[in-house]
């Protein structure tokens, strides 16, 4: 079972490796949102792709190994969170629960702050979609919806003025 448990140790901290990276990879993808850099975001998504793969990957073994840890402990797999991992291991292999305790909590620390990362960055995108669609109402006129109230057709609704007259 301590190979179980080194291994589990390892994977986790592969994990928290590619996290890492996927950290890197937000906080650029933010300075390209920021400047409007579409071709090095275009080329930052792939590396991303293969990073999520890969993480999909050490996910599939962590789970496997986590199944093993719980079976031999006579706990359900489902049961056997992190809190719970940890305190059957501080209670039966009490010289690895320092380095999971660390593993996990580097995990989790990365997660919680790729989550930040990554609501951010969308709303920047949603910004910035808000900001294209607003200057393109302003050139090109608004463009209501097909019915307005009293289902009356919108166009008839009301017109706005385009800042650019189009026949020029």
């Amino acid at each position: 079972m301590e190979d179980v448990l080194n291994r589990l140790i390892q994977v986790i901290q592969k994990e928290t490796e590619i996290i890492r990276a996927l950290i890197d990879c937000g906080k650029l993808k933010q300075e390209y949102i920021i400047g409007d850099n579409i071709k090095e975001l275009d080329k930052l998504l792939p590396k991303e792709n293969l990073l999520l793969t890969n993480l999909n990957r050490w996910e599939e073994e962590r789970i496997s190994l986590q199944e093993k840890l719980a079976a031999y402990l006579g706990i359900e797999g489902e049961e056997l969170k992190a809190q719970r991992l940890l305190e059957e291991v501080k209670a039966s292999f009490p010289f690895f629960y320092p380095s999971l305790v660390e593993a996990v909590e580097e995990l989790a620390s990365g997660v919680s702050f790729l989550q930040y990362l990554n609501q951010h960055n969308n709303e920047l995108i949603e910004q910035a979609l808000q900001y294209i669609e607003t200057v393109q109402a302003l050139l090109e006129g608004d463009r209501p919806g097909i019915y307005a109230k009293d289902d009356k057709k919108a166009e008839t609704a009301f017109k706005r003025i385009n800042l650019i007259d189009k026949r020029v």
